[in-house]
């Protein structure tokens, strides 16, 4: 199995699968993809880069959301894409019952995991990390706090999250008419206004529909909730690169780079290189 530049092999989290199709399961999905984000013994590779990929077509995707449809090979996926590692489930009432794919192991050890928005998804977050830990993933221990900011939805507020993230996901990987529809993004921030997903959310579809200001805002919201988080740090850089701000590209880029502990001066040289002049 290849690793990446830095020697980091990649982790993808699969949407944790939920026969209601509630949304619950996809905003899960997404928060533990932040926390592998912060896991600097992976290189950053999300599942959104990844959907159109896996997933033929929107319909494929929302059916394996919803337990329907064909299994993925992850062993094959695995090869073709070279990542590593797949962290998959099943939502289990108030749990996920998760798996890991190890390209590097032969068998898939797996645990049931029970989440509460009561604590704010901390204490789900912290068994994930126990139980990457004793799969022989450890997160550093001085990163760790980076993984466990408060997050503030209720059940319905994540269901709204996970339904908005589907249709960035869809939005993103498979195209559409004109502009990505906000809506769905501003009613899960009117739900848990206090949530670090739903406002990054938010900032990524206003990206989307090329809309810097209003997008800057909801992401320095969501830094403001998720400090470590290198999402809307990224979402920053690329409405810098939206205003022809090199300074500010730089900054965010740099600053994404040093939290992840990466080559500051390499993601210097990739942010300066969206304002060269073709042809020079």
């Amino acid at each position: 199995m290849a690793t990446s530049v830095k020697g980091r092999h990649k982790c993808i989290i699969m949407p944790f699968q939920e026969l209601s199709g509630s949304g619950a399961g996809l905003a899960l999905h997404f928060l533990i993809g932040n926390v592998i984000a912060v896991h600097t013994g992976f290189a950053e590779c999300w599942f959104g880069w990844r959907v159109g990929k896996i997933f033929a077509s929107p319909a494929a995707l929302q059916d394996f959301g919803c337990l329907q449809g064909a299994a993925v090979d992850r062993r094959q996926i695995s090869i073709e894409q070279k990542i590593r590692c797949w962290v998959y489930g099943k939502m289990d009432g108030a749990a996920v019952s998760m798996s890991l794919f190890d390209d590097l192991r032969e068998d898939e050890p797996g645990g049931v995991i029970a989440f509460t928005t009561d604590d704010h998804l901390v204490s789900f977050r912290s068994r994930f990390l126990d139980w990457l830990e004793g799969c022989g993933l450890p997160m550093d221990d001085e990163r760790r706090e980076m993984a466990l900011w408060p997050e503030k939805a209720s059940l319905k507020g994540l269901q709204k999250i996970g339904k908005a993230l589907e249709r960035f996901y869809i939005y993103s990987a498979y195209g559409g008419q004109g502009g990505i529809d906000v809506l769905p993004f501003e009613e899960a921030v009117a739900l848990a206004p206090e949530s670090f997903m739903a406002n990054n959310l938010l900032g990524w579809a206003r990206y989307r529909n090329q809309s810097a200001d209003p997008a800057k805002a909801v992401f320095l919201k969501a830094l403001d909730l998720n400090p470590d988080a290198v999402g809307p740090m990224a979402g920053m850089m690329w409405c810098a690169v939206l205003e022809k701000n090199e300074a500010e590209a730089v900054r965010w880029a740099t600053q994404k780079a040093a939290k992840r502990e990466e080559d500051v001066e390499a993601a210097e040289a990739k942010a300066r290189k969206h304002f060269e002049v073709k042809g020079e």
